[in-house]
């Protein structure tokens, strides 16, 4: 077995959203329901409801646990950044891609992926997003709450 690699410090006064407890419960009501590392939208919404938190924390949890993985089912997803990039406005991106993913569902419109990810590496141009669609993995640099209505529709091709 390969030993546990340390976790890379988080950025000077950084301070998570969600509670470490509480990400640490998530993480092992994931795991319990993970098959072959793999967890869907409906077991993390389905988790996040257990505990009683905003999905966006589920969210985070999942971002920060390397051995679980989104189910991807949709053509069109969109990585968020769970990290240190939380203290950048990462977690108002997080939310609004999640109330768009369900207003699309709602409205029966081309559904999309977010993908919690611990770190982008685009840190230095934070609040960022990473998408990848039949257009091939692109990054989108200081996006705003506000923009993300037009993305998203310009990667589903609305």
């Amino acid at each position: 077995m390969l030993p546990r690699m340390p976790m890379a410090p988080m950025a000077p006064g950084f301070a998570s959203v969600v509670p470490p407890r509480v990400a640490a419960d998530l993480c092992g009501r994931l795991k319990a329901r993970a098959k072959e590392g793999l967890v869907s939208a409906e077991d993390v919404a389905a988790v996040a409801t257990e505990v009683g938190v905003p999905l966006s924390h589920a969210y985070v949890a999942l971002g920060g646990e390397p051995m679980l993985q989104l189910r991807i089912a949709k053509a069109v997803q969109i990585a968020a950044c769970t990290g240190a990039c939380q203290a950048k406005g990462s977690m108002a991106l997080l939310e609004r891609l999640l109330e768009l993913k369900a207003e699309r569902a709602a409205a029966g419109q081309a559904g999309i992926e977010v993908v919690p990810r611990g770190c982008l590496n685009l840190c230095e141009q934070a609040p960022a997003l990473l998408s990848r669609s039949d257009d091939g993995v692109h990054p989108h640099p200081r996006v705003r709450p506000e923009d993300l209505a037009e993305l998203v529709a310009a990667l589903c091709e609305d």
